[in-house]
């Protein structure tokens, strides 16, 4: 007589666990943002899709662009592997990205028909706050710029701040 009582009791708290690990999940995995400084330099329109995750962590991708200038312009191009770490609305959020800039730029005394091209690596270290449901995301974070192909190489610090809609 004890054993179905003490299994029932014993699936019954498996169960309610089970669930509050899955309600702990970041069930927004889509997030569309605006990005200020930052991977784009200026600014980046970027969408971002969680792809594994785990207890205290999410793996995922950004894909974003940046249009500047005036004529002739420049175009930014984003991409970032990344990472999401903690539980419940803040989160600690970490990338490596890579940013290729083109552009014909009459500032740097290149002739109007020469195309400069940039790529520059983009490690991030940031706060992020994001609901687990979805809804407003915030987040901040130091994300230098390192120029791997252009005319010399440099580091530019910067920071980012972005505001989106995570669904």
């Amino acid at each position: 007589m004890k054993a179905p009582v003490i299994l029932t009791f014993i699936l019954s708290v498996y169960g309610l666990c089970s669930q509050a690990q899955k309600a702990k999940s970041l069930t927004a995995r889509n997030t569309v943002y605006l990005e200020i400084l930052g991977s784009g330099a200026l600014y980046s329109i970027n969408y971002e899709r969680l792809l594994l995750q785990k207890e205290k962590q999410a793996y995922g991708l950004r894909v974003g662009t940046s249009y500047f200038g005036e004529r002739p312009a420049t175009i930014a191009l984003i991409g970032e592997l990344l990472m999401l770490t903690g539980k419940g609305d803040h989160h600690g959020d970490f990338g490596l990205g890579l940013t290729g800039a083109s552009g014909r730029n009459n500032e740097l005394g290149l002739s109007s028909f020469e195309r400069k091209t940039s790529l520059f690596a983009v490690p991030r270290l940031g706060y992020r706050y994001q609901k687990l449901t979805g809804g407003i995301m915030l987040r901040a974070g130091f994300t230098p710029l390192i120029r791997l192909i252009g005319n010399s190489r440099i580091f530019s610090p910067s920071l980012g701040l972005s505001i989106g809609h995570s669904f």
